[in-house]
């Protein structure tokens, strides 16, 4: 199931170096934004607004200076630990 793989990717990029992470990110970012197999809007939704912050993650401390925008690794865990709670409890609705 595509969600399953969606949230192995999100729980594989707290795990990888930052390399990784930015291949994992456009990974996930490329299953969400190429797939209409996803019918629950609500998590649809919560799916595109991810992969729309996950834009913004900037390893690179100087980088991350050229736009208050981008991120860092604290926060980019705290948006994928967010991410994956809201996740299960939308999958867990659509359950009962």
């Amino acid at each position: 199931m595509l969600v399953k793989k969606l949230k192995n990717i999100l729980e594989n990029i707290l795990l990888e170096n930052d390399t990784k992470k930015i291949d994992h990110i456009s990974e996930f970012q490329n299953l969400v934004w190429n797939d209409d197999t996803i019918n629950d809007k609500i998590l649809n939704d919560l799916l595109t607004s991810i992969a729309y912050d996950l834009d913004f993650y900037q390893p690179n401390q100087i980088k991350r200076k050229e736009s208050n925008s981008y991120y860092d690794n604290v926060d980019l865990h705290n948006l994928i630990k967010k991410s994956l709670i809201e996740m299960e409890k939308i999958t867990n609705n659509n359950k009962n």
